[in-house]
């Protein structure tokens, strides 16, 4: 398909930084603890 091959054809891929397309990754950290929270109510 187009998309596989526009996948595969990609030099770098830093799904942090480059968002060409696509939906954004949450990272959420608790203030006080700084531990990740990632939950149903969150995304």
């Amino acid at each position: 398909s187009r998309l596989e091959s526009f996948i595969k054809s990609r030099s770098e891929w830093c799904i942090s930084r480059q968002r060409a397309w696509g939906v954004p990754i949450p990272a959420l950290y608790h203030r006080e603890t700084g531990e990740a929270i990632l939950t149903k109510q969150s995304v």
